[in-house]
């Protein structure tokens, strides 16, 4: 299933922005990783946002912090904005198991930092 990642706030500097998002984990996580979609970023606080553009092209992805009993994250980078993974561990590091999310992931909290260029 896709996250639906959603904009808590973001930081602008002289030649680059940081964006820092929840990608709300819900219903069932798939092997390899859920795609999370960076041109697809809800925005539900009305920030002034300004998102990366079409390219991957100077752009980082990375956990920014995990509040999850112990489970952490890991992003994939993607060819697109629109195909990042975000892959899930348990405690010890293994990949949690394809179906429903483990309620640590979905009652915990995960930011995300997107670092991009103006």
């Amino acid at each position: 299933m896709s996250l639906a990642p959603t904009a808590l706030k973001q930081n602008r500097e002289v030649n680059s922005n940081s964006l820092f998002i929840d990608p709300k984990p819900s219903g069932n996580y798939v092997t390899g990783g859920d795609t999370l979609n960076l041109g697809a970023i809800a925005n539900p606080k009305g920030l002034d946002v300004t998102g990366p553009t079409n390219s991957v092209t100077n752009l980082l992805v990375g956990v920014f912090s995990d509040n999850s009993s112990g489970y952490y994250a890991q992003v994939i980078p993607g060819t697109t904005l629109a195909n990042y993974k975000v892959q899930w561990y348990a405690p010890g590091g293994t990949q949690v198991s394809a179906g429903a999310y483990p309620s640590q992931i979905t009652s915990g909290q995960t930011i995300l930092s997107v670092l991009f260029d103006d």
